[in-house]
């Protein structure tokens, strides 16, 4: 990919900088030249088939589509249009550096076109050069306003470049600007959805995990959502519901480890221990190295009063990972239960080293000296 200062003009640099400074002179300036309009005869064959040819690589045939826009380039050399169009072909091929150079021809013909550094700033963003997708989203934004664009795409690619940089606040409203001029947007539902499990806001996040859910069509349905709302349901201690949400996740992948990790340990906090027991027989089935799945069996094992198979577990995890905090801290509470004081004891003080936060209160209770 070429550096952003080899591929923007001084004129459009320029513009980029006066957006940010807020001149209103500048901007006046400059919304006169967007304003500009590129006269073409509407009724002409080349714009028949332009139009033709973007019906095309919006349904994704793009092989028929880029043979259109070539061939107009042939004839209309100036008309950019065309270079931004095969810009977007080679972007969803994820052809990127094709589509770069596709958008520098259509933006020395015409800069400050809304569609060019919309484009512009998707490709930078999908190569993760987010400083310069975000001089393009933000020039094509302002392009917007200026010309009353509503373009719900814009906003979201917006957000998304906001989410990398974790202003999930603002992501939020940019994607509910998009919601409002395209309400059944699918991928704004997601990705809002998304920002909020991840803002560990879950009251919020359930019901719009519930809507991007019901939104998927089935035979495109992405279980990872499921997984969000699971865990959501989960930290608002709503067990059932993380347990349905988990089973139904597991129907779909039988083989997915993680999940069966997660329903044990929503079943733990239901007590139903056998049934956690067996989901984590299964994980460790799926993945004997996972120290978190023998732990959790130890957990459950306990729970039911079976103090050596529990213990058993606990002796692997710490095996598999000898500065686990949690696994000396569970053990130590097994130790107790069978009443081994001074093994629980020097879990204890074992696990508080660790910076297990719960080690320490119980320490003192039991083992301290005053």
């Amino acid at each position: 990919m070429l550096r952003l200062k080899e591929i923007i003009t001084k004129f459009r640099f320029i513009f980029a900088i006066l957006l940010i400074s807020g001149s209103l002179q500048a901007q006046e300036e400059i919304s006169d030249y967007v304003e500009e309009e590129v006269l073409v005869d509407t009724s002409a064959e080349y714009i028949k088939d332009y139009r033709a040819g973007v019906k095309l690589a919006d349904s994704g045939e793009y092989n028929k589509a880029w043979p259109v826009f070539k061939k107009i380039i042939k004839n209309h050399p100036d008309f950019y249009q065309a270079y931004v169009e095969i810009a977007y072909i080679y972007y969803k091929l994820e052809r990127f550096d094709e589509a770069e150079k596709n958008i520098i021809k259509a933006e020395k013909i015409r800069p400050l076109s809304f569609e060019a550094l919309k484009v512009k700033g998707m490709i930078y963003f999908d190569t993760k050069d987010y400083p310069a997708a975000k001089i393009a989203l933000d020039s094509a934004v302002a392009v917007s306003k200026i010309k009353k664009i509503d373009d719900p795409e814009l906003y979201y690619y917006q957000a998304q470049l906001m989410y990398v940089g974790k202003s999930y606040k603002e992501a939020i409203l940019t994607l509910i600007a998009a919601l409002d001029w395209k309400p059944n947007y699918l991928e704004a539902i997601k990705l809002k959805s998304e920002i909020r499990y991840v803002m560990k806001d879950y009251n919020r996040a359930i019901p719009e995990l519930d809507e991007a859910i019901k939104a998927m069509p089935e035979k495109e349905m992405d279980y990872y959502y499921y997984k969000m709302r699971a865990i959501s349901k989960f930290n608002i201690k709503d067990y059932k519901g993380s347990i349905k949400d988990w089973s139904i996740v597991i129907d779909n992948d039988p083989k997915d480890e993680e999940s069966y990790t997660f329903r044990g340990n929503a079943k733990i906090n239901i007590g139903d221990n056998s049934g956690a027991i067996a989901d984590f027989d299964k994980a460790i089935d799926l993945n004997s190295r996972n120290p978190v799945n023998y732990c959790h069996r130890g957990i459950a094992k306990n729970q039911n009063k079976s103090y050596v198979e529990a213990l058993k577990d606990m002796d692997m995890a710490i095996k598999l990972k000898f500065n686990y905090a949690e696994a000396y801290f569970r053990r130590a509470c097994i130790k107790l239960n069978s009443k081994d004081k001074a093994g629980a004891c020097d879990d204890l003080s074992k696990a508080e080293s660790l910076g297990d936060p719960d080690a320490h209160k119980y320490f003192d209770r039991f083992c301290r000296v005053n």
